[in-house]
């Protein structure tokens, strides 16, 4: 199966983040601006210029019913949070202290918290906590004095997490100021470019191997799915429903989690181009390329059941496919686990 393209490249603007908000589709891009794809037309366009100078939109957060970007560093200014005015654009909304790149964001605690690095060896890797008003305070670093990045957070049992560069181990904050090694390097991965949460567990996806690791909630990460083919990098990974799926570099494939033989099963072909970002929305996985287009995925549809049978001593689920007029399947094992997805009987 491919990924189906929903928006071409916008000039020569060049994708970093995205979100879906309101129902519409959102992408901060390299250049500093906010895109949208036209509900009418289908076509990217621009909502919102570059803010002072500040360029790379590298994620993008919808809290409190707003829009929110997050930029890279401008020289020796710390990258910005920013908030789209809802029409045409940027607002600052916090800047912070350091001369770091701010790289993810997350909701927790009733505010925003935000992962930084440089490649600076005076501001370190530092998490930034937003006021609600207008600072950015520095609440830990993970790496201190050093050149590193916190590439990915996240929030798992009312606690908040971050994914490390260089080191590629998984941090925990305190509640105050101080981010606390909770897993050591694992089988040479020297990032942890995303993290999510399925079923009570933490899991993050790996670079340069593309690995996906499991954290034991204590002191290390165990590795639950190697590298696939010739993809070394998960840039991103997303919970939907009770499976996961993870984009890849370079060539932008889709994988999806298979937990009961522990490995990546490919469910999209190759982009052609980096997936750098993806997100979920109503049935969807939409991915980001930083070359500039918005593909998207139809997530398998579990509905309107029509039949159970047995296939090579496998028990087999055949559904109603909601976009095509086929069959969807759902393989499983003995104990009910999903083994594997089918996208109609034909395949099987």
């Amino acid at each position: 199966m491919s990924w189906t393209q929903v928006a071409g490249q916008l000039g020569t603007e060049k994708i970093k983040s995205i979100a879906v908000f309101n129902g519409v589709i959102f992408v901060g891009a390299l250049s500093g601006k906010l895109l949208r794809v036209n509900s009418i037309s289908g076509l990217l366009e621009e909502v919102a210029g570059v803010s002072a100078g500040y360029i790379s939109i590298n994620d993008l957060l919808v809290f409190e019913g707003e829009l929110y970007g997050c930029t890279g560093a401008n020289g020796s200014s710390s990258g910005r949070l920013l908030k789209w005015n809802g029409t045409d654009a940027w607002v600052v909304a916090g800047t912070g202290a350091r001369p770091v790149s701010i790289l993810c964001m997350v909701e927790f605690d009733g505010t925003i918290f935000l992962g930084c690095g440089t490649s600076s060896n005076s501001a370190g890797a530092v998490l930034y906590r937003w006021d609600g008003i207008s600072t950015l305070s520095t609440v830990g670093n993970s790496y201190s004095n050093y050149s590193g990045f916190n590439y990915s957070i996240a929030v798992f049992e009312n606690e908040l997490f971050v994914g490390m560069n260089p080191t590629g181990r998984i941090f925990k904050w305190d509640g105050v100021n101080t981010l606390t090694a909770v897993s050591a390097q694992l089988n040479s991965q020297v990032a942890i470019y995303s993290l999510t949460v399925l079923a009570g567990k933490l899991y993050g996806g790996t670079g340069n191997g593309g690995r996906l690791f499991e954290w034991n909630s204590a002191d290390a990460c165990v590795q639950v799915a190697s590298q696939l083919g010739s993809q070394t990098r998960i840039y991103d990974v997303v919970t939907c429903g009770n499976n996961l799926y993870g984009s890849t570099y370079p060539t932008g494939s889709l994988y999806l989690w298979d937990n009961v033989n522990l490995q990546w099963v490919e469910v999209c072909s190759s982009a052609g181009e980096i997936i750098w970002r993806i997100c979920s929305d109503n049935g969807k996985i939409y991915g980001a390329c930083l070359n500039g287009n918005i593909y998207s995925y139809q997530l398998p549809s579990e509905r309107s059941i029509t039949k159970l049978f047995s296939f090579n001593n496998k028990l087999l689920l055949a559904s109603d496919n909601l976009i095509n007029d086929g069959l969807s399947g759902l393989r499983f094992d003995d104990n009910r686990n999903v083994l594997k997805m089918y996208n109609g009987l034909g395949s099987l």
